[in-house]
């Protein structure tokens, strides 16, 4: 029963990710991520393929070992919560919800732009043990 569970949510999630990387307010990248989730608990295949040969896969990898939020995601992402704050604002005439949905937006966008944009890549010169001499 779980497994039937987890393939339905990672399936309707896969579904909103692909849909949302053509609709401009429709986020994409946490959907994919939520597949991946899901398809890890219940479906090996389907998520061996997320992960290594989706054209999300790269995205994937990115967040799941380095959890990096790429800055082009980050700043679509930031225009998207204006956008949705600014609709909010024209229909929402009670300032406590507005305040809340304010300070919840700020808060995630906060969280996006803590993540690092790209991964970082190492070299010889950043590792000290290396440049300690051999006794």
């Amino acid at each position: 029963m779980k497994k039937i569970i987890y393939n339905t949510i990672g399936g309707v999630s896969l579904s909103l990710g692909i849909v949302g990387a053509f609709l401009p307010l429709l986020p994409s990248t946490c959907f994919i991520l939520l597949a991946s989730w899901a398809f890890a608990k219940s479906s090996p295949t389907f998520h061996a393929w997320l992960y290594y040969k989706s054209p999300f896969a790269k995205s994937i990898q990115d967040w799941q070992q380095h959890r990096v939020i790429p800055s082009r995601v980050k700043w679509i992402a930031a225009a998207s919560i204006t956008v949705s704050y600014s609709i909010t604002v024209l229909f929402v005439e009670n300032a406590y919800v507005l305040f809340a949905v304010g300070m919840s937006l700020l808060s995630l966008l906060t969280y996006l732009f803590s993540k690092p944009g790209q991964v970082q890549q190492v070299t010889y010169q950043q590792i000290p043990e290396l440049h300690q001499p051999i006794t």
